[in-house]
């Protein structure tokens, strides 16, 4: 997620996995997930809908709520500073999917099922069935505890799992130029050329590796920056078929 922009960190070079995020700040991360960050920023420079949304964020919070993604609080009112609660992240999040549950509604199995709102049940309900939401060691879910960003993490990588788009491109390195910085990959039969970024990362069977390290040719997993250079590289098992 870091790597495509996604979710950023502090300017210590810390993520601050417990600290709680606000109903702007979540909102901020879906567009770029949904890569909607230019449209968002076009309508920064608008009117806001809602009378309390005029922050830095603006365009996100009018973005999502033209996409009916989120709602305010009430009228006119989005809160953007307030911490987002779990029932509330997990309906938002469902509203990407642009599906609904047509089924009766039925309960989440959670055994704090009682103490999820009625307007939440039926979007973590299908959460559920889509993958995308597991509860705690002790099968409660906790709707109106905060979201944590270390939680928003997990859920963004279970969207973007879902919809096909973990990672950005799949393919063959088939030469590596570590002095013009430059990896040749094969990808749907064509070879293309992508330029490494500054802080470009290698993994293989859970293990960081040096550029220098790689077998090839290897089949690959890959994630571009917003200039389009490689970030991230995912090395697969020789013998695993990587899916286009």
């Amino acid at each position: 997620l870091n790597s495509r922009e996604i979710i950023t960190g502090y300017p210590d070079r810390s993520y601050r996995p417990e600290s709680f995020i606000s109903r702007q700040e979540f909102v901020v991360l879906l567009i770029r997930a949904m890569n909607q960050q230019r449209e968002a920023e076009v309508l920064q420079q608008g009117i806001p809908y809602f009378k309390d949304s005029d922050t830095w964020a603006k365009g996100y919070v009018e973005l999502a709520h033209e996409m009916n993604l989120a709602q305010g609080d009430e009228p006119g009112v989005f809160a953007p500073l307030r911490q987002i609660n779990r029932e509330e992240a997990v309906s938002i999040l469902v509203n990407c999917l642009g599906e609904e549950d047509e089924s009766p509604a039925t309960a989440t199995g959670f055994n704090d099922d009682a103490e999820i709102s009625a307007w939440a049940s039926p979007s973590i309900s299908l959460a559920i069935q889509k993958g995308l939401l597991h509860g705690f060691p002790d099968n409660s879910f906790r709707p109106k505890s905060n979201l944590t960003r270390a939680q928003v993490a997990v859920m963004l990588e279970a969207l973007l799992k879902y919809q096909g788009r973990q990672y950005q491109i799949s393919g063959t390195i088939t030469q590596v130029n570590l002095p013009l910085r430059k990896v040749t990959v094969v990808v749907d039969e064509r070879q293309e050329s992508f330029e490494l970024a500054a802080n470009v990362m290698v993994w293989s069977q859970e293990t960081q590796q040096p550029l220098t390290e790689i077998p090839l040719p290897a089949n690959a997993y890959f994630d571009l920056n917003s200039d389009g250079k490689l970030t991230y590289i995912l090395i697969t098992n020789p013998n695993q078929k990587i899916s286009q």
